[in-house]
């Protein structure tokens, strides 16, 4: 990144294609670390997960039995909704309801212009994996609802087993109402829902 003119200047290079881009501000981000320090932890005999950077290694339950770490101190997914649905579960915990947290099938959302979510496994995990798959990829600009709308940058991308069940694996998506598109797929993923209508 360069300052010119009192602005910062930054090249993007993506397959070949390159593109200036100016703006007014850049924010840089370095990462993120949880906030767990002054807040009494050791007061209250609360020990370090194993990274010293977190608490709350068996399933956000700390070394104390009822205290439970969730959020950015839990040491995961640094993210709103995570924090929300690890409360939740605690919750759940005190009602003696024993299901497992899964950190498996989460959205991630960032609200840009255009939104960019994505939510299960990508392809280069199936590659990994040797996990048989069928890609679909669809552009913003043949919806008709983005055309109406004259918004029409961004793509919706299916990740699905290859065979007659065609599982839904995760999903990509960029563009306007990308963050809920992702939602209702991530509940899809969730129920395991199995599409035996759809053929090759």
């Amino acid at each position: 990144m360069d300052i010119v003119d009192g602005e910062v200047e930054y090249e993007i290079d993506c397959k070949g294609r390159r593109e200036v881009i100016r703006v007014e501000k850049a924010l840089l981000s370095i990462g993120r670390v949880p906030n767990i320090e002054n807040i009494g932890m050791e007061e209250l005999g609360i020990k370090r997960g194993k990274s010293g950077k977190h608490i709350g290694d068996n399933d956000t339950q700390t070394n104390i039995p009822n205290i439970f770490a969730v959020g950015d101190c839990s040491g995961r997914i640094a993210l709103v909704n995570m924090g929300e649905i690890e409360a939740v579960m605690q919750l759940k915990i005190f009602e003696h309801k024993t299901e497992k947290l899964s950190y498996d099938n989460i959205c991630t959302i960032m609200f840009l212009n255009p939104e960019v979510a994505s939510v299960g496994i990508n392809e280069k995990h199936c590659l990994e994996k040797n996990i048989p798959v069928k890609i679909v990829k669809l552009d913003y600009s043949v919806m008709t609802r983005a055309i109406a709308m004259r918004n029409t940058e961004g793509f919706f991308k299916i990740i699905v087993t290859n065979d007659d069940e065609m599982r839904i694996l995760g999903m990509r998506a960029v563009g306007e109402h990308a963050s809920s598109a992702i939602q209702a797929v991530a509940l899809l993923i969730k129920m395991d829902l199995v599409f035996p209508n759809y053929r090759n």
